[in-house]
């Protein structure tokens, strides 16, 4: 099957995988669920817009930031398998996780016991020392971006800064879009304000509210 202009069709073969069905779709691009061909293994696929994928300096911050994602190893943290680029659209191969969004849950259900919160608040700032650890910051935490496994229910969070690299204009020439270095140059000055006023670069954009 041929690719839409918003990304391969269900069916199609992109990127050594075979697109099985769309999972969701928004600005950014389309997330598929698709088989790894060569693992015969199911991943979800993110195949950005053909507009972000022009942009040239929006492929750079992808590169960078795809190659940070992919340093990140820890069960709170989206393994991401593979990243690149294919017929002019570029791709992020991720783990495929059975189960919803924070932001979905918290819709249909209003309230979550507080157990149930503070286990998800845990398994985030996990995620978020991970990052930390290899001295970088996500710029782009929010409900849509956790995801809660089904069973179990794990924290998994992804989406490392993909959202904000695509609509941050103030970034500077050194800066990286959605993860940015806590170290040198790497660190916008939109961080550095965010900072300055009172939110910790170390928890990735959320204030702290000490008793």
């Amino acid at each position: 099957m041929s690719e839409s202009s918003s990304g391969p069709a269900v069916g199609a073969e992109f990127a050594g995988h075979r697109i099985e069905a769309v999972i969701g779709a928004g600005g950014m691009g389309v997330v598929y669920r698709a088989r790894n061909l060569a693992l015969d293994r199911v991943r979800a696929l993110k195949v950005l817009s053909p507009g972000l994928s022009a942009d040239v300096r929006f492929r750079e911050r992808f590169r960078r930031e795809s190659r940070l994602a992919a340093s990140i190893e820890h069960p709170n943290v989206i393994p991401v398998h593979d990243a690149g680029e294919e017929n002019g659209m570029l791709y992020l191969a991720m783990r495929l996780v059975e189960g919803s969004d924070l932001h979905r849950v918290v819709k249909a259900e209003r309230r979550l016991g507080h157990v149930r919160t503070a286990g998800i608040i845990a398994g985030v700032a996990a995620a978020l020392d991970a990052a930390h650890a290899q001295g970088l910051v996500h710029r782009d935490v929010k409900p849509a971006n956790i995801l809660l496994e089904n069973g179990v229910e794990r924290v998994k969070l992804t989406d490392f800064g993909l959202a904000r690299a695509a609509d941050d204009a103030s970034l500077t020439q050194s800066g990286t879009s959605g993860f940015t270095s806590r170290t040198g140059r790497g660190v916008s000055s939109q961080t550095r304000r965010r900072t300055a006023s009172g939110v910790s670069a170390r928890n990735g954009g959320w204030p702290v509210h000490r008793a």
